[in-house]
Parts: C-alpha cells; structure tokens; sequence
C-alpha cells in the first residue's frame, strides 16, 4: 500500500513539470519579438518621388502588420502597406522612422535618406530680334523652371539670375521661390553687336546659363520714315495725291517692323518714282527734292543693315 501511495504522488509531480515547461515553450513562442525593416538607404533629387520599402518587416506568428514612417518629425500612417511614396522638394539628408505594429506590440527602425539639389533649367531667353537704338532702354525676358515640369511641383529653392550684358557691365537680380519669370533692362552706349549671358544660380550650388544676341545701331531707320511721313502730311497737294504717297510710305515701314527690309526698300522706290511723277507740277521742285533726297538717305541706311 505504501509503495502505490509514492507512485502516485511521483506521477502527479511528472505531469505537473511536463505541464508547466510547455507552458513556458508556448509563451516564448508568442512573445517572439516583431521585426522592422525600413530598407534603404534611400537617395533621390528634390521634387522627385522617393518609395519607401518595409515589406522586409516580419510578424513570427503570422499575423498583420501595421506600418507607419516619421518623416520631418510627423507621423504617416500607411496601414497595412508597406510601401510610401514621398517628395522633398528642397535637398535633404537625415533619418526616417519606421515603425510597425501587430495592434499590441510594436518595434521601429531607422533609414538613412539623401536627397540631392537639382539646378534651375532655363526654357527661354527673349530679346529684342530688331536691331535697336543706342541708349534705348532693352528689356530681356528670363523664363526657367525648378522642380517637376510634369507634377507643376516646384522646388523651394531662391535663385540669384546674373545679366552679363556683353559690354563689361553686369546687373544682378533675386528672386523667391516659385518665380520663374524675369525681366532684366539695359541700356548701350554704343552700338554693336553683344551676346548677353545669364548665369542663374539656386541657393544650393545649382548652376545653369542660357544667351541670346542683340544688334544695337546709332540710328533707327523706322525713326526717318517717321519724319518722312510728316513731311509729306504737311504738304499743300491734293488730298488723293497725298494719300497715295502717305500710303506707299506707311506700307514701307509696316514692311520693316516685319523685318522685311527688302520689300521697305522697293515700296519707298515706288514712293520716289510716284513723286516724281509729281516733280514740278502738283509738287513744288523744292517739296520733290527734299522728299526724295529724305526716301534715298532712308534706303541707304536700309541697305547697310
């Protein structure tokens, strides 16, 4: 009886140990820790998206992650995606959390991230294409862009644009961000040909330059047809006369605004030949002559262009 009695006592105590390490296997099973991978390091250009990854982030038993990144000290939650898509639109560098959660237990990790500066790119450097007159105020328009063209994402950046105006002078000027136009205005002490070079610069390095070209000339020919139309305004000649001349000249100059010199230079020679027609006759010789010696020193200066 005694010896029954013990065994029993011994076999509880067995069943009891086995109970309690199996116990202890299962909880250290569940209390597997949770694993974060926020991937990287990550490089991009500023207004370019960069993609996060933490599909490398685990859960032991199986179950759903939740994920969420500081980015610039600011929480974003993604939910069950792993995957962020995110746009600095200055350059940066430093760190983002990633932290990811099974709705009790949580864990985090941290990657690096460099995003570089990307120079201005210059669209178009608009100057006058007709020559013009000395000491004539000229203005020339700068259009450029920074950041994503495609998005309409600008960057942050300030830019520093640098008139060089190809007489030994410069003019600088600063703009703030998102201003992607500008106006620079020089005058010419004498006349020739200048290439202008703008350097425009962002406050992180970035460089980029664009020219153009300008003719600048002592006198303006557009200036004596002016005068040649007055003068034949005040002449005491009849009214049909005077139109068809002042006609023959305002078609001459619409000519030359259009850059077509050659077809200005044919219209006042018909000018020339009508006032002649005219020459001592409804047109006094003194009012013929000065209007042709006018239309020929014009046709002159048209032919040196």
């Amino acid at each position: 009886m005694i010896v029954k009695k013990r065994m029993r006592v011994v076999g509880v105590g067995v069943v009891l140990v086995l109970a309690l390490l199996v116990g202890i296997l299962t909880t250290a099973v569940a209390e597997e820790p949770l694993l974060a991978e926020a991937g990287g390091p990550y490089e991009s250009v500023e207004c370019a998206s960069i993609f996060f990854d933490a599909s490398g982030s685990q859960n032991p038993d199986g179950g759903i992650l939740f994920y969420r990144w500081n980015i610039n000290g600011t929480w974003i939650d993604c939910s069950s995606n792993p995957y962020l898509e995110f746009t600095w639109f200055d350059d940066f560098s430093g760190v983002v959390i990633l932290e990811v959660s099974d709705g009790v237990l949580a864990t985090s990790d941290t990657a690096n991230v460099t995003i570089f500066n990307a120079p201005p790119y210059n669209l178009s450097l608009e100057a006058p294409s007709d020559p013009i007159e000395v000491e004539a105020t000229m203005s020339v328009i700068l259009r450029f862009y920074d950041g994503d063209l495609r998005s309409s994402e600008p960057s942050l950046d300030t830019f520093t644009a640098v008139f060089s105006w190809g007489d030994s002078s410069s003019t600088p000027y600063s703009l703030d961000a998102s201003e992607f136009m500008m106006i620079g205005s020089h005058e010419y002490a004498q006349a020739g040909e200048y290439d202008i070079l703008v350097t425009l610069s962002d406050d992180d390095g970035g460089v980029s330059e664009i020219s153009t070209h300008v003719i600048v000339k002592d006198h303006i020919v557009s200036v004596s047809i002016g005068t040649l139309i007055q003068l034949t305004e005040d002449l005491g000649v009849p009214h049909g006369i005077k139109n068809s001349l002042l006609s023959k000249l305002e078609s001459a100059q619409a000519s030359l605004d259009h850059g077509q010199i050659n077809a200005a230079i044919n219209k006042l020679e018909a000018f020339i030949n009508a006032v002649e027609a005219q020459w001592g006759k409804k047109l006094s010789v003194e009012d013929a002559d000065l209007l042709i010696a006018t239309a020929q020193q014009i046709i002159e200066q048209l032919k040196d262009m």
